[in-house]
């Protein structure tokens, strides 16, 4: 009898714990705190997750939140959390530009290394190389490629062509052509190159750097 008794009170109790926790306004959202923006607004981010405020804040289903906020384009990833009793966190990890890609009128979007056009700007920034790509691969593979150059090829570099991962070509802003070929052996390759530059040519191709050639 006394272990009836003293289940039915443990369950009463479990009971009122889960109806406090889950429908009671003693833990509901009263805040969202957002970290992490740069090219995102605050807005955005909380239009994205479609927050309630007031709703009982174990009832918020963080993954589709995250889900939602992780559809803009400027964020790479996020991560959406409880923070006990009245706040639910979201911290964004933006896209970082790497390299930037020019759109037909005039303006550019900027390029992370996976290839996403994610941000659109007037002017290309100087710090950014130009990386032309007809899929987000092929733009992958440039803005990689791009983001590794020493800067006096950066300096040189009007825009990284690419036309297949393995047939990478740079237009240099003298006008010469460059066969850079894939990712693989890319400091090898600005080394081959920096050499063969002083030699008469409007063609150089180190895509197997250690057999180099170059056409005038």
């Amino acid at each position: 009898m006394r272990r009836r008794v003293l289940f039915g009170a443990i369950a009463s109790l479990l009971a009122a714990a889960v109806g406090l926790f889950w429908f009671s306004p003693v833990f509901d959202v009263r805040s969202v705190r957002i970290f992490g923006t740069h090219y995102v607004t605050q807005l955005q981010v909380l239009s994205a997750a479609n927050i309630t405020i007031g709703e009982p804040i174990a009832r918020v289903d963080v993954n589709a939140a995250a889900l939602r906020v992780s559809l803009i384009p400027q964020v790479a990833s996020v991560d959406v959390r409880r923070g006990f009793p009245h706040a639910i966190v979201i911290e964004i990890h933006e896209r970082v530009a790497i390299a930037a890609s020019a759109n037909p009128n005039g303006s550019w979007w900027l390029v992370d290394k996976t290839g996403a056009m994610f941000q659109q700007v007037t002017t290309r920034p100087a710090s950014l190389t130009a990386v032309e790509g007809y899929t987000q691969q092929f733009r992958g593979v440039g803005a990689r490629i791009a983001a590794g150059f020493p800067q006096w090829l950066r300096d040189r570099v009007a825009v990284v062509q690419v036309r297949a991962p393995e047939d990478v070509q740079l237009q240099l802003r003298s006008g010469k052509l460059v066969s850079w070929g894939g990712e693989e052996r890319a400091a090898r390759k600005a080394q081959v190159l920096l050499a063969l530059l002083h030699v008469r040519a409007r063609f150089f191709d180190v895509s197997a750097p250690d057999a180099p050639a170059t056409r005038k």
